[in-house]
């Protein structure tokens, strides 16, 4: 490897995995309203109303993922985490978080709007009030479970570089 034997930052795999996941789920939409409009052109709308938020999403993982590669985190033949690579990772693990959280509660109160509502065309608006209540519901909650994965990442950066010391001491 060029960047000693770290492998890449944990910034960019959590990145990377959210890239691919909103990937996926952003092709599955636009498979199933291409579908809908050939079939079922009534319902077409559901499947496209996450399209723009996936695609904003995917945008900005993206771009989180670039900033993260190890060749603009790390010198050549760099042996332990640096502090920006250290507070990079412990930032984007919160995002991580917040994607994760994010996506599920959007996932859930669609599927709660589809089974709670007859008319599809109000299938949209219940998700969207559901949406809302999920996240007021779940706000005071949202910067504890970030402050946890963001300690979480923070320890394991710790024990990494406490790895790497015991290592260069046996060295010794």
């Amino acid at each position: 490897m060029e960047n000693g034997n770290l492998g890449e930052p944990h910034a960019h795999r959590m990145m990377r995995h959210a890239r691919m996941v909103l990937l996926v789920l952003f092709c599955l939409a636009l498979l199933a309203t291409i579908i809908l409009l050939i079939f079922y052109r009534s319902a077409a709308h559901l499947a496209g109303l996450p399209l723009p938020v996936l695609a904003a999403a995917l945008i900005a993982v993206i771009i989180l993922e670039r900033r993260s590669t190890a060749q603009r985190l790390r010198k050549k033949n760099q042996t332990m985490p640096s502090a920006a690579e250290a507070e990079m990772d412990i930032q984007y693990a919160g995002i991580y978080t917040l994607l994760n959280i994010a996506l599920l509660l959007a996932g859930s109160t669609f599927v709660m709007a589809a089974t709670m509502v007859e008319d599809l065309s109000m299938i949209g608006a219940s998700a969207a009030l559901l949406l809302l209540l999920a996240i007021f519901y779940s706000l005071p909650y949202l910067p504890l479970i970030v402050a946890e994965s963001r300690q979480e990442e923070l320890d394991k950066l710790q024990a990494q570089v406490h790895a790497a010391e015991q290592m260069q001491e046996d060295k010794r």
